[in-house]
C-alpha cells in the first residue's frame, strides 16, 4: 500500500497580514498551470476567517512562491449567513470558472454558531471571488436547523456533496457543540439541493460526535476518504472506503489515514484534509493541533513497493 511522509508544516501563520494573525483553517487544494494553490480561511485577532490562499510549487509543495495580500471571499454583510466568516470546502474546476463551496459563519446568543454553505465563483484563477447569492445554497432544514455543510465535486454530469449535518448539541470542554453526521446528497446544476441526504456515516459509534471537511476521490478501486473524524478527545484522520460512494468501510487509522502518530512534530490531532495528485505525486494539505492554528501542513504518499 504505501504510507505518508510527513512535510511538516509548510505555511506557518503569524501576521503576514491584520487579517492573516493565526490559523490557515482547513486548507483547500487547486492543482494549477504552474503552482498549487491552497486556500484557506486566515484568522484575524478577533478570530473571524477570510478567505486567502497560499502558492506552492509544483515540484516542492513544502515551498512558498507567494500568498494572497488581500482576502479572494471577505465575510458577508451585516446580517447574512456568512455575516462572522467564510472557510473554504471545496474548489472545482468548471465551465471555465472556479467554484467555491465555502461555509459561512453567523454566531447566535443561543448557540455559538450556525454553519451553511455559500458558492462563489471565480474567473480569473481564484484571484478574486463573487458570490452566488448572499443566501446558502445548502440552508437548514428539517430537523438539520445548526450545521450543513461539507465535500462538494462534479463527477458523471453530476453534482455531488457528502455533508455533515447537524443532529443535536453535547457539551464539548465546557462549550455548547453541535453533534453531527456525515450524509451524501446530489445537484443537477450545484445549486439547488435536496432536502433530504442519504445517510454514510453516523455520529454516535465509536466516541465519534462529528465529521468534519473530509476529502474524498475516485480510482478505478472505487471510493476513498480521509475522513475528519471528531471524539472527545480530538479530531484525527481515519481511512474508509466504497464501492459507489454511498455504502462505506468503518474508518479506522488504515490505508490512506493520517493519525498525530504520523506527524513529524507530535501533533495531538489531524484534520480537515485536502488531496491532490500532480505529476505523478499525491499530496494531502492539512491542519493539526487547535484547528490549524499555527498553519498549513502538508504530507506526501509514499508507495511501499
Amino acid at each position: 500500500m504505501g504510507n505518508w511522509q510527513d512535510l511538516g508544516l509548510v505555511f506557518p501563520v503569524g501576521g503576514q497580514t491584520p487579517w492573516m494573525a493565526s490559523h490557515g483553517y482547513v486548507p483547500t487544494a487547486c492543482v494549477q498551470q504552474d503552482r498549487i494553490r491552497v486556500f484557506a480561511a486566515f484568522w484575524d485577532a478577533e478570530q473571524v476567517g477570510r478567505i486567502g490562499y497560499v502558492d506552492f510549487s509544483r515540484q516542492d509543495p513544502s515551498k512558498v512562491i507567494g500568498f494572497s495580500e488581500k482576502p479572494v471571499l471577505d465575510v458577508g454583510i451585516p446580517g447574512a449567513f456568512d455575516e462572522h466568516g467564510v472557510t473554504p470546502m471545496s474548489v472545482v474546476a468548471y465551465a471555465g470558472e472556479l467554484r467555491l463551496y465555502y461555509a459561512g459563519w453567523q454566531r447566535s446568543p443561543t448557540v455559538r454558531y450556525f454553519l451553511f454553505t455559500g458558492l462563489a465563483s471565480s474567473r480569473d484563477g481564484g484571484e478574486t471571488f463573487t458570490r452566488y447569492a448572499d443566501t446558502p445554497v445548502l440552508d437548514r432544514v428539517p430537523d438539520h436547523h445548526l450545521v450543513r455543510t461539507g465535500f462538494f465535486d462534479h463527477q458523471d454530469g453530476l453534482w455531488k456533496a457528502w455533508i455533515a449535518q447537524s443532529d443535536g448539541m453535547i457539551d464539548v470542554q465546557g462549550k455548547p457543540t453541535p453533534t453531527y453526521s456525515l450524509s451524501y446528497t446530489q445537484s443537477d446544476d450545484g445549486i439547488s439541493w435536496p432536502k433530504k441526504a442519504m445517510p454514510c456515516f453516523k455520529q454516535g459509534e465509536d466516541g465519534i460526535f462529528g465529521f468534519g471537511r473530509s476529502a474524498m476521490w475516485r480510482d478505478d478501486h472505487g471510493y476513498h476518504v480521509m475522513l475528519s473524524v471528531r471524539r472527545l478527545n480530538g479530531y484525527r484522520i481515519e481511512y474508509a472506503r466504497s464501492s459507489n460512494g454511498i455504502d462505506w468501510s468503518a474508518p479506522d487509522d488504515s490505508g490512506y489515514g493520517l493519525s498525530p502518530e504520523d506527524t513529524n512534530t507530535g501533533e495531538r490531532e489531524t484534520m480537515f484534509p485536502s488531496v491532490i495528485k500532480v505529476d505523478g505525486e499525491m499530496y494531502v494539505f492539512y491542519n493539526g493541533d487547535r484547528f490549524g492554528e499555527a498553519g498549513i501542513r502538508c504530507a506526501r504518499w509514499r508507495t511501499n513497493f
